[in-house]
């Protein structure tokens, strides 16, 4: 498997409150304010997280 750094590729765009002062930690409030901003067309995106300390894996579908 071939990685490539794309950091551009996702662009949070709704502010979350910040976790080290209460902010919520549930996933789906990450995974809800993050979109897609290049075209990954049926490309497999890893993204580590260091706050939730996993890995999600998702296929675009553009």
């Amino acid at each position: 498997m071939e990685f490539e750094y794309r950091p551009s590729l996702l662009y949070r765009f709704k502010e979350i409150d910040k976790l080290f002062q209460g902010g919520n930690r549930n996933i789906q409030i990450h995974y809800n304010s993050i979109i897609v901003v290049e075209n990954s067309s049926k490309k497999t995106i890893l993204l580590l997280d260091n706050v939730i300390c996993m890995a999600i894996a998702k296929t675009v579908r553009t």
